[in-house]
């Protein structure tokens, strides 16, 4: 199966396979780091962490081009950064959940239930909760932000994993055929087959790039936690995952839990201390 959105997404990110994340090292990597390592030196005000969260999500898009040009260009050594590159965008909207940046709240929800996926691969399944209750539906302005339909399967998906955390996930639109389907399959103790489901799921991920807000990004087109997260979800359940065979996640998801390794960083560790 080769979606011709995927070849034309392919030859979008070329750049993540040529040397992006190299060229962009000083700034946005070296430059993340000095800013970084200043706020754990000083007072922390309200603008020292709105500092912090910018430098975060700059540094994480740095880590996405590393980890993207290692895996496109089968250097190997691209397991390093894994963990790092997922739970560095994801301080961002932490600082937000826990409040630490005031009472400004960003409107871009796609982006933190995604994270939340990130942090469900990472089993990181309290952090996740915490911003999918950030994100629960009675706290979604529908005038300033479109209800998105990635939103509302996330929030549905960890309610159904994890019935003891429950969101509140009632959003004003039913959830789309598309998503349906694929819960309905994850959720299927009798059902080994689930390509049909994940296909129409990852064919819909790359329908909405670019063109939408949900997976606007280079970096979220070509890692499609929301597709991933279930589908390891489901594997941990002890229920089959086989023959998975869309181009956009065949080759990562066979390998992906062998790629998140223990954090090292003595910089992201005690960042982590603040969220």
């Amino acid at each position: 199966m080769e979606s011709n959105l995927y070849k034309k997404i392919q030859s979008k990110v070329k750049r993540w396979s040529k040397g992006f994340a190299d060229k962009e090292r000083p700034y946005m990597y070296e430059e993340s780091y000095t800013i970084i390592e200043k706020f754990l030196k000083s007072p922390k005000e309200k603008n020292d962490f709105i500092s912090l969260g910018i430098a975060c999500n700059t540094l994480s898009t740095w880590y996405c081009a590393d980890f993207l040009e290692r895996y496109f260009n089968n250097k190997g050594e691209y397991s390093y950064s894994l963990k790092q590159s997922m739970l560095w965008g994801t301080i961002d909207h932490l600082l937000y959940a826990s409040e630490k940046m005031g009472d400004i709240k960003p409107i871009w929800f796609v982006d933190v239930c995604l994270s939340a996926c990130n942090l469900l691969i990472l089993q990181e399944v309290d952090e996740a909760h915490k911003l999918l209750q950030y994100t629960s539906p009675e706290k979604i302005n529908f005038n300033v932000e479109s209800p998105e339909s990635v939103c509302q399967f996330v929030n549905k998906m960890f309610s159904i994993f994890y019935k003891d955390k429950e969101i509140p996930h009632e959003f004003p639109k039913p959830l789309n055929d598309i998503y349906s389907n694929l819960l309905n399959d994850l959720t299927d103790e009798t059902k080994k087959d689930i390509n049909a489901s994940v296909n129409q799921a990852c064919e819909f991920h790359l329908s909405r790039t670019k063109m939408y807000q949900e997976f606007d990004r280079e970096d979220k087109m070509l890692l499609p936690s929301e597709i991933l997260a279930p589908l390891l979800l489901r594997k941990g359940m002890g229920l089959d995952v086989e023959n998975i065979e869309h181009p956009l996640i065949k080759d990562l998801f066979p390998v992906i839990e062998g790629l998140i390794e223990v954090d090292t960083d003595p910089v992201f560790l005690k960042v982590i201390k603040y969220t």
